[in-house]
């Protein structure tokens, strides 16, 4: 399964943008969210891997 980055984005954008300076996708699965304060939020969504078993 493969996150939806894009719609994690929307919602930044949209929802929280009193807050929310920018979001920038920075791998298929990871993004980092800037605030209006100069910190960010790194976000990280896990891969699972066909047939593998944990």
């Amino acid at each position: 399964m493969i996150a939806d980055i894009g719609k994690l984005e929307e919602i930044a954008e949209i929802e929280f943008s009193d807050i929310v300076e920018d979001l920038i996708i920075t791998d298929i699965n990871q993004c980092r969210i800037i605030l209006k304060d100069s910190s960010f939020i790194d976000v990280w969504y896990s891969l699972k891997i066909r047939k593998r078993h944990s």
